[in-house]
């Protein structure tokens, strides 16, 4: 999945001390956690919510703009 993937370049990111990717990296990952908690909050699942990969890629292209 795609954020898995992402989570494992943070990982990566950090050891090599990227700054920049690192920050990009993060601001991705909490723009997808933010949209994950807007998910549990308007349906009635409790838990964990997991996105689509369809709705990691809207997060994503918002932050774009």
């Amino acid at each position: 999945m795609l954020k898995e993937k992402i989570e494992a370049e943070l990982k990566n990111s950090l050891r090599k001390s990227e700054e920049f990717k690192l920050s990009v990296l993060r601001m991705l990952l909490s723009a997808i956690h933010n949209r994950e908690i807007d998910k549990r909050s308007r349906g009635t699942e409790t838990g964990a919510v997991r996105l689509s990969e369809e709705e990691v890629i809207q997060s994503i292209r918002s932050e774009l703009k």
